[in-house]
């Protein structure tokens, strides 16, 4: 049981300095949709990060980065692929700025 309990914390402890890596370098890319920008959802229990991975003129590719422990996923965007654009961009920005407004200087 205790080894259990040991994994358990190796694991979230992975998960949120991916976590932490994958939204600092979102951080530092321009306010706006692009190749590289993170967003969280919020499901059931938990969160899930998803990462813009390529842009078209208006689509873009989104890719699940991580569904925490029980490994969640949106129910529409599964674990990812081509959405509008105007779909993501909110998404995007909204956790751009919550990120910035609430980040620890």
């Amino acid at each position: 049981m205790a080894n259990q309990r040991q994994d358990w914390q190796t694991e979230m402890r992975q998960r949120n300095e991916l976590w932490e890596r994958q939204v600092e370098q979102s951080q530092q890319l321009p306010e706006a949709l692009a190749v590289g920008k993170v967003f969280a959802l919020t499901v059931a229990d938990g969160k899930v990060l998803y990462k813009v991975t390529a842009l078209r003129k208006s689509q873009c590719r989104v890719q699940l980065v991580d569904g925490g422990p029980d490994h969640y996923c949106d129910a529409v965007l599964g674990q990812g692929g081509w959405f509008p654009q105007r779909s993501i961009e909110p998404l995007v920005l909204r956790h751009h700025r919550l990120t910035a407004l609430f980040r620890q200087r």
